[in-house]
């Protein structure tokens, strides 16, 4: 099965290990326990004993039994697994298991269906790009290996669409360098462009140099791949070894130290070529690569044959033998680099017998190297597995420690304004209960002093009617003995006189007297008085008092008496004040007016 691991003595075989997963798991555990299955399968399910799952898991390989195991044990865990409520550990569980089944089982089938369901669980749960976007990348590597390349593509459409929603910038760096590994690897070269672009402008943008080394150096097989022209591609190259400087990456320094000198060496520049050569030794001297060092020492090899200096190529393939018999009899990528390199040589100097040997041993090694691809990506994945799985720890330990001084100081500010709203609340009402108090006391003396004024008032007005009615006695007397002298006198001067003084008296009464009590009655009664007025009219001023002294108790002796008028002429008035107020015969003018009263206060 081909796979993103399986290139061969490609340039970019020692950065591509690291493409697949991106903190595959935030682990909780620390170690594996030897009955992690039954645990599994006894126990609550938690994220640690997810882990200690995994750990077991991926040592089947190596404890035997593993066709047992993965006919028995497996689907008892699947079983288990779908019955687990939280969404969460669901999804964790099948990441798990992606893992498991790539790394350590080497079903890529299965290993589709686990991660399928992952990203089924993540989707449940609502999880945020930041978590989806990884189990996408897997997704795509994984569709890649088993041939299914349009279905792939389509993934990378979706991750592609995800990627400016995630803000951690560690995983959106991660998931742009996936894309760009991913189009360079399915030939897709025009969008790998793009993509590393993409890639190496964000890591810019945030102040990101690592890895950005193999960014370029991916862009450089990209751009090769699309007939760049030899200068640009070099120009990348360059900036791919400023950045493996800066980064202190002598791995990716010793990759496109050898790409350049190989680079040099098509162009027909021997002289860079083996430059660039010596700078790729020059590493070993500082940094030693045990199984680089075969892979470079017979890539020089082949260079030197390809400048016919043939003698210099035995020296190298005698000391490669040599390393190889003694120390990497069982690596497969030192003997396959070994017996192409030995192939050319017997082939340049004619020694068909040791070609045919060296060529078949090639092959047969080709063979070997299918099926042992996919080993060595595994092993590189539980490498990865364990790394990472300590740095998910810290960042699990980090993220919970912020989170708890957050709830706290959260709780705090809530408490705090919880208590400042209740002291306001407290002050509050306390205020309004005592502007209430206040504004019945007000309204308590309020009443009081218009009760004691209306007292007043209406003690005033009956004073001063019973004054005016003892004064029109008088008025009464004087006018008879008015009325006698104009009988008993002859002279037409006295009878005038007489007229003036009775019209004088009558005169004084209505302007004075009946002044005041009208006066008295309005301050008494304002509201009924003025609907008396308006309704009876006001030039009727008789018929007005007449009906408010009714009103007021008064017997109609008394209100003749203060009007000078007979008690028939004050009934009639008040029989006419009723057809004004529309009264039938049979409705009652006092109760009447005691109801007008209390509607218009």
């Amino acid at each position: 099965m081909e796979n993103v691991f399986r290139r061969g003595a490609s340039a970019l075989s020692p950065v591509a290990l690291c493409l697949l997963f991106l903190l595959p798991l935030g682990l909780h555990s620390q170690n594996s326990e030897s009955n992690a299955v039954s645990d599994f399968l006894e126990e609550p399910v938690s994220f640690s004993s997810i882990d200690g799952l995994l750990e077991e898991i991926l040592m089947w390989p190596q404890s035997g039994n593993l066709e047992r195991k993965t006919e028995t044990l497996l689907p008892k865990l699947l079983e288990r697994a779908q019955s687990l409520d939280s969404a969460g550990l669901r999804a964790y569980f099948y990441e798990a298991m992606t893992i498991a089944y790539y790394q350590a089982l080497g079903n890529l089938e299965q290993a589709h269906a686990m991660i399928l369901k992952e990203i089924e669980a993540l989707e449940e749960f609502s999880a945020p790009p930041n978590r989806q976007g990884p189990a996408y990348s897997r997704l795509m590597f994984i569709l890649v290996d088993l041939n299914q390349t349009e279905k792939a593509y389509a993934v990378s459409l979706q991750l592609r669409a995800m990627i400016p929603h995630i803000n951690q910038e560690t995983v959106r760096s991660f998931l742009l360098r996936q894309l760009c590994a991913f189009y360079q690897r399915t030939g897709n070269f025009d969008p790998a462009i793009k993509a590393c672009h993409e890639a190496i402008s964000y890591n810019k943008s945030e102040g990101i140099t690592a890895l950005m080394g193999s960014l370029y150096e991916t862009l450089a097989l990209a751009s090769s791949a699309k007939d760049a022209s030899p200068d640009s591609v070099l120009k990348l190259r360059r900036q791919a070894i400023r950045y493996d400087l800066l980064n202190v990456d002598s791995l990716g320094l010793r990759v496109v130290y050898r790409n350049m000198a190989l680079a040099f060496a098509r162009l027909d520049l021997p002289d860079s070529a083996e430059y660039y050569f010596q700078k790729t030794f020059a590493i070993y001297r500082h940094q030693p690569y045990f199984l680089g060092w075969v892979q470079d020492q017979t890539s020089y090899g082949s260079f030197l044959l390809s400048q016919g200096d043939a003698p210099a190529v035995k020296p190298i393939i005698d000391t490669v033998e040599k390393v190889v018999n003694q120390h990497l009899k069982e690596h497969l990528n030192s003997q396959l680099s070994l017996a192409d390199l030995q192939s050319q040589y017997y082939a340049y100097t004619g020694d068909y017998g040791r070609f045919l040997e060296a060529s078949m041993r090639a092959d047969s090694l080709h063979f070997i190297e299918q099926q042992e691809r996919e080993v060595e990506a595994r092993e590189e994945m539980m490498a990865r597995y364990e790394s990472e799985k300590k740095d998910a720890e810290n960042r699990l330990l980090k993220a919970t420690n912020r989170a708890r001084t957050r709830d706290l100081w959260f709780l705090v500010i809530l408490c705090f304004l919880f208590f400042f709203l209740t002291l306001l609340l407290i002050q509050r009402r306390a205020k309004d209960k005592k502007i209430h108090q206040q504004n019945i006391q007000l309204a308590q003396m309020e009443a009081e002093a218009a009760k004691t004024h209306a007292e007043r008032l209406k003690s005033d007005l009956e004073e001063r009617v019973r004054q005016v009615v003892v004064q029109q006695a008088h008025n009464a007397e004087l006018k008879e003995l008015i009325e006698e002298l104009q009988a008993t006198s002859d002279s037409l001067s006295v009878k005038k006189k007489a007229s003036q003084m009775k019209r004088h008296i009558n005169m004084r009464i209505e302007k004075d007297t009946l002044a005041e009590v009208e006066d008295k009655m309005a301050q008494l009664y304002p509201r009924l008085y003025s609907y008396l007025k308006e309704t009876i009219g006001s030039g009727k001023r008789n018929e007005i008092l007449s009906t408010a002294m009714y009103f007021m108790g008064y017997e109609t002796r008394d209100i003749a008496a203060l009007l000078q008028r007979t008690e028939k002429a004050v009934r009639n008035m008040r029989y006419r004040a009723r057809k004004k107020l529309n009264l039938a015969d049979t409705d009652d003018l006092l109760e009447f007016l005691r109801l007008k009263q209390q509607e218009l206060n």
